[in-house]
C-alpha cells in the first residue's frame, strides 16, 4: 500500500467466524481500500456491510491486490448468503 495524505473513512467491518470484528475496511479519497487490523487475527469470514460492485471496481481502478481480492471474495460471498431463500418456521 502506498503512503496516503488524505482523507479515508471507514466503509465496512470485517469479522472473523466467531463474529468478533477483527478490522476495518478503509476507502481512500484516490477509493483505494485498505484493512486497519486490530490484532492478530487475519482470518476474516465476513464484510459488513458488503461492498458494492461500484466501490470494488473503484478500488481495483487503483490498485488490484492481495486486498481487494480479499474484499472482493468476501463481499461476494456475504451477497450470496443474503440472497439465499429465508424459511419461516
Amino acid at each position: 500500500m502506498e503512503e496516503h495524505w488524505g482523507c479515508g473513512a471507514s466503509v465496512a467491518k470485517l469479522s472473523n467466524r466467531q463474529r468478533k470484528t477483527i478490522g476495518w475496511v478503509i476507502q481512500w479519497e484516490n477509493s483505494e481500500l485498505s484493512v486497519l487490523w486490530l490484532g492478530d487475527d487475519y482470518d476474516a469470514a465476513e464484510i459488513n456491510p458488503p461492498l458494492t460492485r461500484k466501490t470494488l471496481d473503484a478500488a481495483k481502478s487503483v490498485r488490484t491486490d492481495e486486498t481487494t481480492r480479499l474484499l472482493e471474495e468476501l463481499s461476494t460471498r456475504n451477497e450470496m448468503k443474503m440472497d439465499l431463500p429465508k424459511h419461516d418456521p
